[in-house]
Parts: structure tokens; C-alpha cells; sequence
């Protein structure tokens, strides 16, 4: 599955891919927690009625010119679970005001 979920910023759209490798990234998802304390790059929440991995680490601008259609299922947008949303807006908050105070954040990629 390659999907992803946006947030808006002014004229700005901040891209979030997502997969469905989500066993793959909660092992990953772990191993950060246990040596960091905190996993602020990934959150598994549910889209589509099943488990989904939001990567936060690979998240990139974009503007809508660059979208050509929002995932439907019979003409109705799907949504994010209202949960999940609030985790993934909170983590991103939180990496920007990081970022805003260091001026340079780097993620280590992860395949």
C-alpha cells in the first residue's frame, strides 16, 4: 500500500507516507523506544479499517498542485480515525518546534 496523509500549514501541504508493513516498523517502532524512551517518527494507527504505519521520518512538503485525487470509497473520502489524527498531528507539532529551535533535523531512513 502506498498511501499517505497530509496536514495543512498555509499553503503548504506536509505529506506523510504510509505502509502495510506494520509488523516490519513495530519492531522498529520498539527498538527506537527502548533506546530513545520515545518514538516520535512512527505511529500505527488504523486507516481503512486495518493497522497502517504513518511515517513521520519521511514526511515532505508538497503543494495540491501535486495531488491529483484523495483516497474514496464510494465517492466519500476516507479518514484517518479521529485518534490517530491527533497522534500524528501531535508528533509532527512536536518534531517542527524541535526543528524550529535546532534549525536541522535528520532521520534515519528506514526500508
Amino acid at each position: 500500500m502506498y498511501s499517505s496523509y497530509t496536514l495543512s500549514d498555509s499553503k503548504v501541504l506536509w505529506f506523510i507516507p504510509m505502509s502495510s508493513k506494520v509488523e516490519k516498523y513495530k519492531k522498529l517502532q520498539k527498538q527506537k523506544i527502548v533506546k530513545n524512551g520515545v518514538c516520535d517518527t512512527i505511529v500505527i494507527g488504523k486507516y481503512r479499517r486495518k493497522e497502517a504505519v504513518f511515517l513521520i521520518q519521511n514526511i515532505f512538503p508538497i503543494t495540491e498542485k501535486y495531488i491529483d485525487h484523495i483516497d474514496t470509497i464510494r465517492n466519500q473520502a476516507v479518514a484517518v480515525v479521529e485518534g490517530t489524527q491527533k497522534e500524528i498531528t501531535y508528533k509532527v507539532n512536536k518534531i517542527f518546534k524541535l526543528k524550529s529551535k535546532r534549525n536541522k533535523l535528520n532521520f534515519s531512513r528506514c526500508r
